[in-house]
């Protein structure tokens, strides 16, 4: 009994702290690019470079302050159902729940402070983006690959 106790908190701590790394990492490039950081990664692919992108994600164009008020709204309702139904849910919907949240938290802090999301990474002929859209698109994908998981395990209990 003690093992699995023991391996259930390193996964949570292990799942905690990778989700932290990337929020910081995601806070530092924004702000070496706000400082005027500019480089190519790869040439002719991807850039390294501030954006202000004042939309929403894949600069889609919604914009204002009614965006931000809306995505507070949704990351507060997610917070609550994180909380809610913690201990119901599995790590792996938690750990896609948790990017989610904590990309759409870090984007979220820029909105407020600057009017606009600071984007950096420039994927040439597609779009700008930073590591918080890529918690939220990746958490999404891992949130929904749980869910139909879980929901396809529980048609076949009962069976």
């Amino acid at each position: 009994m003690n093992k699995i106790l023991t391996k259930n908190k390193f996964s949570d701590i292990a799942g905690f702290l990778t989700l932290a790394i990337f929020f910081l990492s995601d806070r530092w490039f924004k702000r070496l690019s706000l400082g005027g950081l500019d480089f190519v990664l790869i040439p002719e692919f991807l850039h390294f470079h501030f954006f202000a992108n004042k939309n929403i994600a894949f600069s889609l164009p919604l914009e204002g302050t009614w965006l931000t008020f809306i995505i507070a709204l949704i990351i507060g309702f997610l917070l609550f159902y994180f909380l809610r139904f913690y201990w119901n849910l599995s790590k792996t919907t938690l750990f896609g729940l948790g990017a989610v949240i904590v990309g759409a938290l870090s984007n979220l802090i820029d909105r407020f402070t600057h009017g606009f999301v600071i984007d950096y990474l420039d994927l040439k002929k597609f779009t700008i983006f930073n590591i918080a859209d890529i918690l939220i698109v990746g958490g999404m994908i891992i949130l929904l690959w749980s869910l139909i998981k879980e929901d396809r395990q529980s048609a076949d209990q009962k069976k």
